[in-house]
């Protein structure tokens, strides 16, 4: 089972990219998780800043680098790191209203409240996986100006620390990887906390066009798979630069 060493539990006062410092851990060790509250040139999901305030969001990286970690071309780690962390909220308030939002956003009442960029390399034969959480903990000025409404921890009656967020996800880490131990399982996690239900009827837009259909479930690559009118099945990859609901 997965697990990390207190020893390579890293709290940083500071940092430009906790998932820059974790890559530079997993020179020297075969997991690690790095946190700080004041995060200084974060990077969200295609290629836009992610605002770490200090004080205001939680910065956390996840390493991993070992025989034992699935290849990323055969495990969806963006599907696994929203499960984990919701697992993990969920665990410090279970009355939450959480729901994840494909590819790599948790939501609470509906709007963001953490997002997710997950990155890998490669040595040999072997890949180190960084996963990468944001966690809004207080909302903020600067973030007020978001096209997208977003949420903070400091909403909840009573709001969870950034160490006990961290912990929760210690915790969680082994449980999950174990229990979801292929694509199938994993995506039926997945859906079960999921904002988006088969069926649903949906709008977005990638790959340069806008898709209108129905929601099918997603393929063993965590690829969002959508039928058209005309019964043609769309796959929409998690890495398209232009990804986005529309209405």
């Amino acid at each position: 089972m997965i697990g990390i060493h207190h020893d390579n539990v890293i709290h940083l006062d500071h940092t430009a990219s906790t998932n820059d410092d974790a890559f530079a851990v997993l020179g020297q060790a075969s997991s690690c998780l790095v946190w700080t509250t004041d995060q200084r040139a974060g990077r969200g999901s295609r290629g836009r800043e992610w605002l770490t305030p200090r004080d205001h969001g939680l910065a956390l990286s996840l390493g991993l680098h070992s025989e034992a970690v699935p290849s990323p071309g055969t495990w969806c780690y963006p599907l696994f790191a929203g499960v984990l962390l919701f697992d993990a909220l969920a665990s410090l308030r279970p009355e939450a209203s959480l729901s994840l939002k494909w590819p790599n956003d948790v939501l609470f009442e509906n709007r963001k409240l953490a997002g997710i960029l997950c990155e890998s390399r490669w040595s040999g034969s072997l890949p180190s996986i960084v996963l990468g959480m944001g966690v809004n903990l207080k909302h903020h000025q600067a973030m007020d100006d978001l096209p997208k409404s977003y949420a903070a921890l400091s909403e909840w009656p009573e709001p969870p620390s950034p160490l006990q967020v961290v912990d929760a996800i210690k915790v969680h880490l082994g449980e999950v990887m174990s229990r979801y131990t292929d694509a199938e399982a994993l995506n039926a996690a997945w859906l079960s906390r999921s904002a988006l239900s088969p069926g649903q009827g949906l709008r977005l837009h990638a790959m340069e066009r806008d898709y209108t259909g129905t929601f099918v479930g997603l393929d063993a690559f965590g690829c969002l798979l959508l039928r058209d009118a005309t019964g043609t099945v769309h796959q929409i990859q998690q890495s398209c630069d232009d990804f986005q609901f529309l209405g």
